[in-house]
């Protein structure tokens, strides 16, 4: 009889308290915001995607992070005909940044959960004059 008390109670126990796993977000559309950091933490991009057609996106409220140092920029985005995106650039639209810093993305695939796009190859400034070049970059979305 002690036996089968400790057998229920134990369970119980070890699973009190513990906070309940925040509902998955399923996403059915590439609409939304998304957000990449570079390996080295230096740039970080923001920005919304919206579906206009499956051959057209619009891309708006971009935003842009060098060393954390935030800021403005604008976007575009090109040869859509989705999954496929050929390119998707982010350039720094600020005077305080001092450069004309961007990151292009080429080569992309959007998954079918809609949870993340995958570039063959990207590029982005660290300097006036210098670039860095990555390959198999995953945007993701942006926490809600």
């Amino acid at each position: 009889m002690r036996a089968l008390l400790l057998v229920v109670l134990v369970p119980f126990v070890l699973g009190c308290g513990k906070d309940d796993p925040k509902p998955q977000i399923i996403h059915t559309a590439i609409d939304g915001s998304w957000t990449y950091t570079t390996p080295d933490n230096y740039l970080k991009v923001t920005f919304d995607l919206t579906r206009i057609s499956d051959m057209e996106l619009a891309i708006s409220n971009t935003q842009i992070f060098i060393s954390d140092v935030e800021g403005s920029a604008a976007g575009d985005v090109a040869d859509v005909n989705l999954p496929s995106i050929d390119w998707l650039r982010i350039n720094a639209n600020d005077a305080a940044l001092q450069y004309g810093y961007f990151i292009l993305f080429t080569n992309c695939s959007v998954s079918g959960d809609f949870s993340r796009i995958t570039a063959t190859d990207a590029e982005y400034t660290i300097s006036k004059s210098k670039t860095k070049k990555l390959s198999s970059v995953v945007i993701v979305r942006a926490p809600e």
